[in-house]
């Protein structure tokens, strides 16, 4: 307990059982200097008036008296040091006296105050056992109760004095005997518990005969004051109780506790609850706080933690979670995310097997794109770079250089249309996602049919590359069957709206298959051109019996390449869309008719609307020339088929109108003839 407790303020009530009496002091604390409010000596018989007296006082605290025959009591010598190093001192003292023995609400301990010339200072170890039995007093609900040894009570009386005469309190009905006795080394105290029912002067005799000469004194100066003790004490009866206190004491103690009695007949009664009331609110109120029973203190939730772990079988099973936590637990974890992963990913061994199989397959291509290249794929690539318009008559692919070259010719109205036509394929290539680059062209004479020849070549960049086509150039998902015939786009992917010449509308393509269902005739787009030297179709060569020349020459045939449709509106002939001006796949020929059957019979194709010999005389060069070739390749397709004499006959006379017509126009631009 330490001595640095801070002191009790507010009302006290002082409890003191003497052997014929309770005696109560009522002090007010709240002052600097303690003030005795109320002094009582109550019937021994009437314990509940105790509570009524300070319950009528309002006390906020009460402090009851263990006698000296109930307490043990030691003194020791410590040196003069600090506060600290004196605490310290006096609790190894303390345990090397009562060896744990005394449980701590039982035990107080403190230092007395240092006299004047004093070189060392007097600790004091006083003890409540378990075994003294002490009549408590009742006191009011909810007010605590704490208990000061009758000692510590003698010794807060002594303070700083050092007088010659012992102070002593003796209880002959319960043999109890507290003694203070000054010496040279500073003061011992001493309680004990003595026989005082018979001759108890001799008792009290040799008790401070005893202590005096413990205390260094002479045997001569000790009997003299033992005998002076019990002169002083005078007669005292079989169950009275008495306090001596020498002057010097009393003086102090008045100047100490406020409103105490003058005379010495107050003191022999209420010294020792007088000193008690000194020792609760001075600097020994730490050894003024014991407990009867043991105060259950405010337990975190950690000390509980602690405490419970602590013991030995929490322990063992606390090792034993960790040790399976330990192997368990990764374990566990482990699985969890090798569950997770699966759920996520897949089967590991799958996606390894997937690695593996990836890993192969580039390094074929790796070695494909070493050793040679795809030549389908960038044939593909050229024609969906090829916008319709142009007929490419000559095509050239290098695998030692990286390069590609082709001639071709470009139709148009005039040679600004036609040079337009190869600017789109020139940026159509370079939009390749890098498959293609350095992109060049040149341009030839223009030929008979008024198309403009022209070079162009580019680098093979990166031959394996996928580019991502528009819907109109991506000829694999809407193939040139399905354009011919005006089919929409897939409907997986909507058409893109065009932009280039020669690109197919959408808004085109859309009408033109509604206007189809809608009067039941079946229109497309025309029919595109081929040109070239080798493996020419027979209608290039039945143009060409006839006066026509079907273009250049070149050393491959590339087939069917797209051409761009004539959007040209008839002179004097508003009312007519273009499409109707250029005629679709049937021409104004009913689904289902004769001519419709025969020519698919013959091998498809588009047949030329019925031409009058007004309507070709509107024409202007380019439009005659597209409907020769147009004219031609369907009279060669019908030539000698049976049952068709008569549109034979009408495309013979038709072709014969145009040529007359070509003589004209050409005559009028200063071209040359037919």
């Amino acid at each position: 307990m330490s001595r640095h407790a801070p002191r009790t303020s507010g009302t006290l009530g002082i409890v003191h059982r003497v052997s014929d009496a309770w005696r109560v002091l009522v002090v007010d604390a709240t002052g600097s200097v303690p003030r005795i409010a109320a002094a009582e000596s109550l019937p021994a018989s009437a314990p509940e008036r105790v509570r009524e007296t300070l319950a009528a006082a309002g006390v906020d605290r009460v402090v009851q008296i263990v006698p000296a025959s109930a307490s043990v009591c030691r003194t020791c010598t410590l040196p003069d040091a600090g506060d600290e190093a004196l605490e310290a001192a006096l609790r190894l003292q303390a345990e090397t006296w009562l060896l744990a023995g005394t449980p701590p609400h039982r035990y107080g301990q403190t230092v007395l105050p240092k006299a004047d010339a004093e070189t060392s200072r007097t600790g004091l170890v006083t003890s409540w056992p378990e075994t003294a039995d002490v009549e408590e007093a009742p006191v009011p609900a909810g007010v605590p109760s704490h208990w000061v040894p009758e000692p510590i009570a003698l010794a807060a009386l002594l303070d700083r004095q050092r007088p010659a005469e012992p102070l002593l309190s003796i209880d002959r009905a319960r043999g109890s005997v507290a003694l203070a006795l000054c010496d040279p080394a500073g003061a011992s105290i001493r309680s004990t518990h003595v026989d005082l029912a018979g001759e108890w002067t001799a008792a009290i005799t040799r008790v401070v005969l005893e202590t005096a000469l413990k205390g260094d004194h002479t045997p001569a100066y000790a009997r003299r004051m033992a005998e002076q003790a019990v002169s002083s004490l005078g007669p005292v009866g079989g169950g009275a109780s008495a306090c001596l206190l020498p002057p010097s004491i009393l003086d102090a103690a008045r100047r100490r506790l406020e409103r105490a009695g003058g005379d010495a007949a107050w003191w022999n009664t209420y010294g020792i609850a007088a000193g008690a009331a000194l020792a609760a609110t001075g600097p020994m109120a730490s050894a003024a706080r014991l407990e009867r029973t043991v105060v259950p203190a405010r337990v975190s939730r950690l000390d509980r933690v602690m405490e419970v772990a602590s013991r030995p079988r929490t322990a063992a099973i606390a090792a034993a979670v960790c040790l399976v936590a330990l192997g368990g637990v990764p374990v566990v974890l482990s699985g969890l995310r090798l569950t997770a992963l699966q759920w996520r990913h897949g089967d590991a061994s799958d996606l390894a097997a997937q690695v593996r199989e990836s890993r192969a397959r580039l390094a074929m291509y790796d070695t494909l794109e070493d050793r040679s290249w795809s030549m389908t794929k960038l044939l593909g690539d050229i024609a969906a770079s090829t916008p319709e318009g142009i007929t490419l008559t000559n095509l050239t692919i290098s695998l030692d250089q990286q390069t590609f070259s082709a001639r071709g010719e470009a139709l148009g109205r005039n040679e600004d249309d036609a040079r337009g036509r190869v600017l789109l394929m020139q940026r159509q290539l370079g939009e390749t996602d890098g498959l293609f680059s350095s992109v060049s062209f040149k341009w030839d004479r223009e030929n008979n049919f008024g198309a403009y020849g022209f070079t162009i070549g580019a680098d093979v960049a990166r031959p394996f590359t996928q580019p991502r086509y528009a819907i109109d150039r991506d000829f694999g998902r809407w193939t040139a069957w399905m354009r011919q015939r005006n089919m929409p786009p897939p409907e997986d992917e909507p058409a893109d709206d065009a932009s280039g010449d020669g690109e197919p509308p959408a808004e085109a393509i859309a009408s033109a298959a509604a206007g189809g269902q809608a009067d039941g005739s079946a229109t497309s787009r025309p029919a595109t051109s081929t040109s070239g030297g080798v493996g020419r179709p027979a209608a290039d060569r039945g143009s060409e019996r006839d006066g026509v020349d079907g273009g250049g020459s070149g050393s491959a045939d590339l087939g069917a390449i797209p051409r761009a449709d004539r959007t040209a509106v008839e002179n004097g002939r508003p009312d007519r869309s273009p499409r109707e001006l250029i005629g679709g796949s049937a021409g104004g020929v009913e689904a289902g008719g004769i001519e419709a059957r025969t020519g698919a019979a013959a091998g498809g194709g588009d047949v030329p609307e019925p031409l009058t010999e007004a309507q070709i005389a509107t024409f202007d060069r380019p439009q005659v020339l597209d409907y020769m070739r147009r004219v031609s390749n369907a009279r060669s397709r019908f030539r000698g088929v049976e049952g068709q004499e008569e549109l034979e006959a009408r495309l013979s006379q038709e072709f014969e109108l145009l040529k007359a017509r070509l003589r004209e126009v050409s005559s009028t631009s200063g071209g040359g003839g037919s």
